[in-house]
């Protein structure tokens, strides 16, 4: 699958749609436009409106991984991935009846769709923390944030962003709150050392961590000069080199994801309160019997809990739903760690 630079069909409008600043509770959500002959009965022209702006709605959330959205666009049903949506505006003007919404996305099944068409490796619904680090004195960050929220989702993850964290703090607070992936975004504004009026040095670093193994996915660095006559423009632009770094890590994130999930996870399950001796070996009856699990074997037996290990040939999340479906009762997760109760 190759990326070729997308922005040389300077798609604006997309991106005007993608960046359009959203509520906090409206992060998951996606801006469309959708447009319709004016009829004679208004409420047609409104529908088939309605109709294309979900429709768009959807296709903006593929483009943020995949640039050629236009041509599976009959391979995808909108309102299978349509939660709900509202109108932010609309008029008629010119002949044409104009609807905005704010659609709701299923953004699990718009990943496993995408997974079945072959164009990305889903997460499955792994955990990621946020981390950025941008220019103080441009305000831009709404703008980026929902942006990456949304890629990650479609690739089947779960975004997790803490407003307070500073970086030294990261390490800590992904291993007690259990979150396996952390992606740094650090970009960094300067007027351009050549001394040309209205030239800006821009600098992006992307970096995506497995914090369970302590392993660098991809560390890349993006370097660009340009010019921006005013800080609006600097935004704009900022944004769409964000849209084109994401496409340059899609294939080298899909390719990362599908190797992972056949080398498969290994983990710790750590059972508490178990008073019973013969619980430990009923315990490991059920747990070889899990589908998906290998080499299962109990690694520590003490008074206060007792440890099993082994491997999972699929995502970690995956592994607490059969466990919770079974009965156990999930007290917390840590990295590749599980605290449960029978």
């Amino acid at each position: 699958m190759q990326f070729l630079n997308f922005w040389k069909n300077n798609v604006f409008i997309l991106l005007v749609l993608i960046f359009l600043p959203l509520t906090p509770q409206a992060e998951e959500s996606v801006i469309a436009t959708g447009i319709a002959p004016l009829m004679d009965n208004v409420m047609n022209s409104r529908q088939e409106a309605i109709d294309t702006a979900l429709a768009q709605a959807v296709m903006n959330a593929v483009k943020m991984v995949y640039p050629y959205a236009e041509q599976i666009r009959e391979t995808i049903s909108p309102p299978e991935f349509i939660q709900n949506y509202s109108i932010v505006q609309e008029e008629a003007r010119d002949d044409i009846y104009h609807i905005q919404i704010e659609a709701k996305i299923d953004w699990t099944g718009l990943s496993r769709k995408l997974a079945n068409l072959g164009i990305i490796n889903p997460a499955n619904g792994e955990k990621i923390l946020l981390f950025l680090t941008l220019p103080e004195d441009i305000d831009f960050k709404t703008q980026v944030l929902s942006f990456w929220k949304q890629f990650f989702l479609v690739f089947g993850f779960n975004p997790v962003y803490e407003e307070m964290l500073t970086k030294e703090k990261i390490l800590d607070y992904t291993f007690e709150k259990g979150i396996p992936f952390i992606f740094n975004l650090s970009i960094k504004t300067c007027f351009s050392e050549s001394g040309q009026q209205n030239t800006w040095d821009l600098g992006f670093t992307l970096e995506l961590i497995y914090t369970t193994y302590n392993e660098t996915i991809f560390r890349e660095h993006f370097k660009h000069k340009v010019f921006a006559i005013d800080i609006e423009k600097l935004t704009q632009i900022i944004l769409y080199q964000t849209q084109n770094m994401a496409y340059e890590i899609t294939p080298k994130l899909s390719v990362w994801l599908g190797k992972y999930k056949r080398k498969g996870t290994n983990f710790e399950l750590v059972f508490i309160g178990i008073s019973k001796y013969k619980d430990i070996f009923d315990i490991h009856d059920t747990l070889k019997d899990i589908k998906g699990i290998t080499g299962i074997c109990i690694k520590e037996v003490t008074e206060k809990k007792v440890v099993y290990t082994g491997i999972y040939k699929g995502l970690l999340p995956d592994l607490v739903n059969q466990l919770s479906s079974l009965g156990f009762v999930i007290e917390q997760v840590r990295g590749r760690s599980v605290y449960l109760r029978k």
